[in-house]
């Protein structure tokens, strides 16, 4: 009996222990070029209308965008850094890319209490 319940404690012990809490989350590290619209947007987990004409426009290093603290269009240099787009001019967010997958972009970002998740789409293969 002292034996099973030593193998049952060594056993749950051994679980507990090997389970990755969570999966590392992949590192992005480059963006292809093109116009990305968004298709949703989600504030605080609720889908919201508010940013359904914004767009985010690559080319190399230079994005042009209306996703500022304006809302008016800008330029700016950017730089990938660990899934992060950080861009010169400050008038423009930065975001975390969650995903780069083919033709869609998802970005999220951080504004006061308010947390943005973005879904944007290559602007060439909306229509398709």
């Amino acid at each position: 009996m002292k034996n099973a319940l030593g193998l049952i404690l060594f056993i749950t012990l051994f679980s507990l222990f090997s389970c990755d809490s969570e999966p590392a989350k992949p590192i992005i590290d480059s963006l292809e070029d093109g116009r990305y619209e968004i298709v949703q947007t989600l504030r605080n987990g609720k889908v919201t209308k508010q940013l359904d004409n914004a767009f985010y426009e690559i080319e190399g290093k230079m994005v042009r965008t209306n996703l500022t603290k304006t809302l008016d269009s800008l330029s700016s240099e950017f730089r990938l850094q660990k899934s992060t787009i950080k861009h010169t001019n400050a008038e423009v967010f930065d975001f975390d890319v969650v995903k780069n997958i083919n033709d869609t972009l998802e970005l999220n970002m951080q504004r006061g209490n308010f947390t943005f998740e973005m879904i944007l789409v290559k602007r060439d293969t909306i229509d398709e």
